[in-house]
């Protein structure tokens, strides 16, 4: 994603214990490209911070201590891509409860602060509630789960479905981070309104969040540290992210200047003589964190009673309302269903683990049903399928509130056997229903950039595939780059490969939006697998020779630039790509994808004529059958089969349909050696696109056939 405006206040932990560690975070750099892009965030800055002093100050002055408890709306937007990081409803819970333990100084380890400290370790009076509502009313556990790549770049534009932030306070949880940090905020002043309000918000790793799951008890503070930042409290050693460096101070009266530490040193006294430290401020890296100063607690309450940035509407009556955070109440509604599988594609009796991914409350009762005639009760059941195809589940889940039932037709797709493609392979996709029940198209971001079947183009005729990369919306924060979507294509039986310097090759046409190369930063890349999909390897092409798999720059543009949505107008538009097939490729159920990932300035990509290439032989003791040919081809009510056996024997014509069912099987006994032709009837066939398989002993061959009565 490109930066834009952006402005980290972050701290990397890493886990338990009091070693010296390595921070990453980027404020003073950070700062000044925000003063650079905005001239007005110094003064405004500046002005914000001394009305906060006049709030403190006058509240001094009234001699009244403001007991409100200010209570905040909190969700969670677990940006995802189905991994580690799509962590549980219950490492969340978990880290509400740190927070309000460390806001409230309900946290066990205060007893560990030194003598020194204790008298000013405060109470915040602010606590964190997960809403029952969302912005537009609708019941909700506070949880927001968005599958999307977005997880692996984290930076602002990663900051996705924002949930008003007058309302809620927003955090994202992610994968990785730019520049590896482990968390960023905004004070208030940065973000003050109009598109900076985009980037209020706190975005985080998930390692970070919560003590259970993929958190850590040394890791779970790390969010208190960022709300901090989001509450205009600074580092302890002042605003900027070189502890250790120089002393320095945070606004703060009772907290001493400091140089900052990133190891637990409790006595340390560097920036002035005899005096301690706040080494265990939640402000600080010491991973020994457990307090916040009285004077940090009247500035982070200054900054909710202060309305710049939407803070002072968080806690009231009326909000509270809003967001049902007006009690200790969960939410009573039932759960939203929804679910997912650990593979796309699997080969025949491979295992398929199938997930639940239901949303807005808890699950109570699970029912999984199979479009085999199997089911299971259980949360996350794994199964495999005997047969080919795409096959379709359904989930009912329920809980005291009610019950709600998600169907996939498509939930998954096994291989079929024999391959619906074999041999020496040549598509140029004519056939939609063909690339509806055979190819795979994942869009991880779910948006509306997606590869689909197109007959409207093609590099020979009026067909290919198409990837409508032109279609992204970007905006001032995510500019749409870092954007993946892939095509699976149809297995391959490879195994009579057997020589030839074997190769696949497609065409492809891709214009950009960039006005010059630098600009180019789109990729593609093939990769293979021999496993049924459960690993990919990157392959490199060969022609055009590159030492790297990912296709891009000069390389990727076949059509130069065009700033509208890119349509190939001739043959001109098209290159050609080829990758070579090594030995370790030349068997059944080897899968081929082409995987884009968008640039700044992306455009359509189109691929055509899909070709593998190579010699294909007949092996003496395991290629029975050769050269099967399939004539008329579209046929009507019959059609001819003729093929060499190289010895004498019974053979099995098989025709199956497009997603893998049999829909007709017929033993020929005793064919002879050489040549052979069978009739094969096809009255009882209805229209469409079939494979026609002829097995015999120890081999198979198979052909496309099209029935049109």
């Amino acid at each position: 994603m490109k930066k834009i405006f952006t402005f980290l206040f972050a701290l990397a932990l890493s886990s338990v214990g009091f070693a010296q560690r390595e921070h990453n975070c980027g404020t003073d750099h950070k700062h000044a490209i925000l003063r650079q892009q905005d001239p007005e965030f110094q003064q405004r800055a500046e002005d914000y911070n001394r009305q906060i002093k006049e709030i403190i100050a006058a509240r001094k002055a009234e001699g009244n201590r403001d007991e409100t408890v200010y209570i905040i709306p909190i969700v969670f937007h677990i940006v995802h891509n189905f991994g580690p990081e799509n962590i549980s409803d219950e490492q969340i819970y978990d880290q509400v409860r740190i927070l309000n333990e460390d806001f409230r100084k309900l946290n066990e380890d205060t007893s560990d602060i030194i003598d020194i400290f204790k008298p000013i370790a405060a109470d915040a009076r602010v606590e964190f509630r997960l809403p029952t509502k969302d912005f537009e009313g609708n019941c909700t556990n506070g949880i927001d789960r968005i599958a999307s790549v977005e997880t692996y770049v984290g930076d602002d534009g990663s900051k996705l479905n924002a949930w008003p932030r007058d309302r809620y306070l927003n955090v994202w949880v992610v994968t990785s981070m730019e520049d590896g940090v482990a968390g960023y905020a905004y004070y208030p002043s940065a973000v003050p309104s109009g598109i900076s309000a985009m980037r209020d918000g706190i975005i985080i790793r998930h390692q970070y969040i919560g003590s259970i799951g993929t958190g850590s008890p040394g890791n779970s503070r790390a969010l208190t540290h960022e709300i901090g930042h989001w509450l205009n409290l600074q580092h302890v050693w002042g605003d900027n992210n070189s502890p250790g460096l120089n002393c320095g101070d945070d606004d703060v009266e009772d907290t001493p200047e400091s140089i900052g530490w990133d190891n637990c040193n409790l006595n340390g006294s560097v920036c002035n003589a005899g005096v301690i430290e706040n080494v265990q401020n939640y402000m600080e890296y010491s991973y020994c964190s457990n307090m916040f100063s009285a004077g940090q607690v009247e500035r982070l309450r200054a900054a909710l009673t202060n309305p710049l940035a939407g803070r002072s509407t968080l806690w009231t009556a009326e909000n509270l309302a809003f967001t049902g955070t007006d009690g200790w109440n969960n939410a009573t509604c039932a759960p939203q269903a929804d679910f997912y599988t650990d593979k796309p594609v699997a080969c025949i009796g491979e295992d398929i683990t199938f997930f639940d991914y239901s949303s807005d409350s808890d699950v109570l009762f699970f029912e999984w049903y199979f479009d085999d005639g199997t089911s299971s009760t259980s949360p996350n059941p794994t199964k495999s399928f005997t047969s080919s195809g795409w096959h379709s589940v359904t989930l009912s889940v329920s809980n005291w509130y009610g019950i709600d039932i998600a169907y996939k037709e498509r939930a998954v797709y096994v291989i079929p056997e024999p391959n619906v493609l074999s041999g020496l392979v040549t598509e140029n996709f004519q056939n939609q229903e063909f690339f509806n029940n055979n190819y795979i198209s994942r869009n991880f971001d779910f948006n509306e950039s997606a590869w689909t079947w197109n007959n409207t183009v093609g590099y020979d005729d009026q067909a290919c595939a198409s990837l409508n990369a032109y279609d992204f919306e970007s905006d001032f924060i995510d500019t749409g780059d870092n954007d993946i979507d892939e095509l699976i294509f149809p297995a391959m039986d490879l195994d009579n490969i057997t020589g030839g310097s074997p190769s696949l090759s497609f065409k492809y046409a891709f214009a950009t939006q960039a006005t010059d190369l630098a600009g180019v930063t789109d990729n593609f890349i093939l990769y293979s697998s021999r496993n049924c999909g459960l690993t990919w390897q990157a392959r490199n092409p060969s022609s055009p020779s590159q030492s790297a798999p990912a296709v891009t720059g000069a390389t990727l543009v076949s059509a130069g630039n065009s700033t509208s949505s890119f349509v190939p107008a001739t043959q001109a538009d098209w290159k050609t790509i080829t990758y070579n097939i090594p030995n370790t490729l030349w068997e059944p159920n080897v899968l081929f994808k082409i995987v884009f990932t968008t640039g700044e300035f992306a455009n359509n990509l189109y691929i055509d004529n899909i070709n593998i290439n190579g010699i294909v032989g007949v092996d003496e003791i395991n290629k029975e059958v050769a050269g099967l040919n399939v004539y008329p081809n579209p046929a009507n009510n019959s059609t001819q089969l003729s093929f060499t056996l190289s010895n004498s024997q019974d053979v099995t014509v098989v025709v199956t349909d497009l997603s893998g069912r049999v829909v007709k099987t017929e033993l020929f006994a005793n064919r002879v050696a050489g040549g052979n032709i069978i009739d094969l009837p096809l009255d009882a066939i209805a229209d469409g696109m079939y494979m026609v398989s002829i097995k015999s002993e120890n081999a198979i061959a198979t052909q496309r056939l099209v029935v049109r009565k």
